[in-house]
């Protein structure tokens, strides 16, 4: 997918922005693992809106959290037969909608989000995607960089090379799921993800 460098060095000016409010109104706020309740306060504080987080049963194969975005409030749905670690960063990166996203990334179609995503995932055809599709990409990106920081990374390549650790014990020790390692340890993500905070 096509996310403008700009964008991305948006998100994460924003992203720095949350991990300093969190650090210096948590008690503890540099503990390996992010409280999502005190995330939670911070956002709302910062953005002066409400977010109601709730737990809700439904199938489906791709999505395991929305949002849906009212005037000074947000309501956050995450689906309940999931790890406890894949909630924490599903409710992460639906909290990070109302901190990236600008209003012509708001969308009403969700659907066609999705199908936008999935489409995007097999194949990149040098187009840039919808806005609303690239905020669901840059909010995920979002999650990652608060839930599993940027600092914390080369020390873990390091160890990983080694064979002090595993991806699983890293996950554990931050509360995300090991996907979410996985992908931020990615040659690709990591090179990228450190070039832009080098130009922050």
């Amino acid at each position: 997918m096509l996310v403008s460098t700009e964008k991305l060095l948006q998100v994460l000016r924003k992203v720095r922005q949350l991990r300093e409010e969190y650090r210096s109104y948590v008690l503890g706020g540099d503990a390996n693992m992010v409280s999502i309740e005190d995330l939670q306060r911070c956002i709302e504080q910062m953005y002066e809106l409400e977010i109601i987080k709730t737990q809700v049963v439904f199938t489906s194969t791709f999505t395991r959290g929305l949002m849906e975005r009212y005037k000074n409030k947000v309501i956050i749905r995450v689906k309940h037969d999931q790890t406890d670690d894949h909630k924490r960063f599903t409710a992460t990166k639906e909290m990070c909608h109302p901190v990236v996203d600008e209003k012509e990334d708001w969308s009403t179609d969700g659907v066609g989000r999705i199908q936008d995503l999935l489409i995007e995932f097999e194949v990149t055809n040098g187009e840039a995607p919808h806005q609303a599709t690239q905020s669901e990409v840059l909010a995920e990106i979002a999650a990652i960089e608060v839930l599993y920081p940027y600092e914390c990374r080369g020390i873990d390549l390091q160890r990983l090379a080694r064979g002090e650790t595993t991806l699983v014990k890293i996950a554990t020790y931050h509360r995300v799921p090991a996907t979410v390692v996985s992908r931020a340890l990615a040659d690709q993500y990591h090179q990228l993800i450190t070039g832009l905070w080098g130009q922050i």
